[in-house]
């Protein structure tokens, strides 16, 4: 039985004095229980815009656009300090072995050259398996539990209208 199931028997066979209080600890643990299940790790992996690798070139010949500073934090390190998460680094193949790429069964794939912000993570967050956002016509995020960045997006696409920090 559901967790709600249980709480709303027993509700009824409360006294009639006390039912105030167990209604709101029941709409209390309801909205716990909603924010547990909405709740997902994010293995989040910044990959390397290829026309953006280019224009960086030979900033980017040595490392990943997402390890390029901005301010005095990397990219990289700066959605891991947003994310409170690790972030791995999708990149050419020859700087693969310097630069370690985490997968799992649900990944989030970002476009490297983009900085975090409230508005860009909580959209990134309500993405479902196979959906991508856009801004303009570049593809900057995609969720899917494929290892590599899809070259067809399954589901839908949206655009994203907010500001956007690309480098």
């Amino acid at each position: 039985k559901k967790i709600s199931d249980i709480l709303l028997s027993r509700f009824l066979m409360v006294s009639p004095k006390r039912r105030p209080f167990f209604f709101w600890a029941f709409s209390f643990l309801k909205q716990i229980s909603q924010i547990c299940t909405d709740f997902v790790p994010m293995n989040v992996i910044l990959f390397d815009d290829p026309h953006i690798y280019q224009q960086l070139l030979p900033l980017t010949l040595t490392r990943p656009v997402a390890e390029l500073r901005v301010g005095i934090l990397k990219i990289k390190e700066k959605w891991n300090h947003y994310l409170k998460e690790p972030v791995s680094v999708s990149t050419q193949d020859y700087l693969r072995k310097k630069f370690n790429l985490q997968t799992s069964s649900d990944n989030f794939w970002i476009n490297g050259a983009i900085c975090p912000n409230e508005a860009f993570v909580h959209a990134i967050s309500r993405l479902m398996t196979g959906e991508a956002i856009r801004k303009v016509s570049r593809i900057v995020a995609v969720r899917t539990p494929e290892p590599v960045v899809p070259e067809v997006i399954e589901g839908k696409v949206a655009d994203y209208t907010e500001e956007l920090s690309l480098i």
